[in-house]
């Protein structure tokens, strides 16, 4: 990763006696946070979908916006002990949507897109949790953008990772009408971790077991993209 070279002007009043000797321990403490900064390897970003005001989809007790969170810790945590950078767009029961206004739900994804681009994001996984009219429907599912090949990349990834846990595999999907798929700027892939309201995935989301064999098994797979991402710069 190439580091950006800055030049930092003080005025000579600021140089004199202890408060230029105070002035350039700050300037020594801001220089060494953005060494560190500059040459520190891009994070993972992971999106646990919903949050606060906005449940997403629910069943029998069951809060998507739990069920991503869940996910995403435990992704966190598998991720980090590989060595790898994380940031969450949420870390907790909250909404990035602002006012409960119209547009709401616009601007909580792009807010989410914002802060993947804001910290440098090596990738982006979006998590969600389906659900259908039809009971039978069930099993993960991963989109990413249309004409993205890399993205397309780090989908085939995660759902050849998931695949041991499918009962029903779908090849990943390719989508143009997803917002943070679209906008996002480095690879980004969303995963759909089961159907809320098919009952047999709802007892595997309650099953501490199967949440932790998800979590695990998309870390694998980030881990290896992220990997060849990093690999190439």
């Amino acid at each position: 990763m190439a580091v950006r070279t800055r030049v930092w002007v003080l005025p000579r009043r600021l140089l004199r006696g202890a408060a230029g000797a105070a002035a350039l321990m700050a300037l020594g403490a801001v220089l060494a946070w953005w060494r560190v900064q500059a040459q520190a390897p891009p994070p993972v970003m992971i999106d646990p979908g919903h949050g606060g005001v906005d449940g997403g989809a629910s069943a029998d007790g069951l809060l998507e916006k739990a069920v991503t969170l869940d996910v995403a810790l435990r992704l966190r945590r598998h991720l980090e002990a590989m060595g790898v950078p994380v940031r969450l767009t949420r870390e907790g029961d909250e909404d990035l949507g602002g006012p409960l206004t119209r547009g709401r739900h616009r601007r909580d994804l792009a807010e989410r897109v914002r802060r993947t681009h804001e910290c440098g994001a090596a990738l982006l996984v979006s998590l969600h949790a389906n659900s259908s009219r039809d009971p039978t429907e069930r099993g993960f599912l991963v989109f990413y953008q249309k004409d993205a090949p890399a993205s397309r990349e780090l989908a085939e990834r995660l759902d050849r990772a998931l695949a041991p846990l499918a009962r029903r595999r779908e090849p990943p999907i390719a989508r143009t009408d997803l917002y943070v798929l679209r906008n996002c700027r480095p690879p980004a892939a969303l995963v759909e971790l089961g159907f809320l309201s098919n009952g047999a995935d709802r007892a595997r989301f309650r099953d501490e077991q199967h949440m932790e064999r998800v979590a695990m098994a998309l870390a694998f797979s980030i881990y290896e993209f992220y990997q060849s991402l990093i690999g190439t710069r």
